[in-house]
């Protein structure tokens, strides 16, 4: 059985590598987001949280410069 935790977990990896690809690509968190729930979620060895995920994919552009504020 899986936890929640594992689920979680995998989905913030899978968050932060396509939120690298939208940076090398200059891609939509839209398209990006579904490329990775159609054929990246199968290769995880746990199933990502989709909804955590995609808050996460959708939320950081929104949220681009308070958070290059915050790190910087």
């Amino acid at each position: 059985m899986t936890s929640q935790a594992e689920t979680r977990h995998a989905a913030r990896l899978c968050a932060v590598q396509a939120l690298y690809q939208m940076e090398m690509s200059e891609g939509g968190a839209d398209e990006v987001a579904e490329e990775f729930v159609q054929h990246r979620f199968a290769d995880m060895p746990v199933d990502p949280d989709e909804a955590l995920f995609s808050a996460i994919v959708t939320g950081v552009p929104v949220h681009q410069v308070e958070i290059d504020r915050a790190i910087a």
